[in-house]
């Protein structure tokens, strides 16, 4: 997915029953969900983890990349 703006926010939130739910916004005011829900158990969750990376299922001949030039946890 590329990205149209300069920046990008991410956020996870926790529910109750430990299910994490993903989401991305381009304006840090309106977030849409993105990819599956998380069921955070036992033997699974070892805690909170921030990471940025990049895939590419066309693993042949992949131009793709990812461009980051700073990110903030808060």
């Amino acid at each position: 997915m590329e990205i149209p703006n300069s920046s990008c926010f991410l956020r996870v939130e926790v529910d109750e029953v430990n299910n994490c739910i993903f989401y991305y916004s381009l304006d840090g005011t309106d977030y849409h969900e993105i990819g599956e829900d998380f069921k955070a158990k036992k033997g699974r969750w070892i805690g909170a983890k921030v990471g940025l990376f990049s895939i590419n299922p066309n693993i042949k001949g992949s131009d793709g990349y990812a461009d980051f030039e700073w990110f903030r946890v808060q």
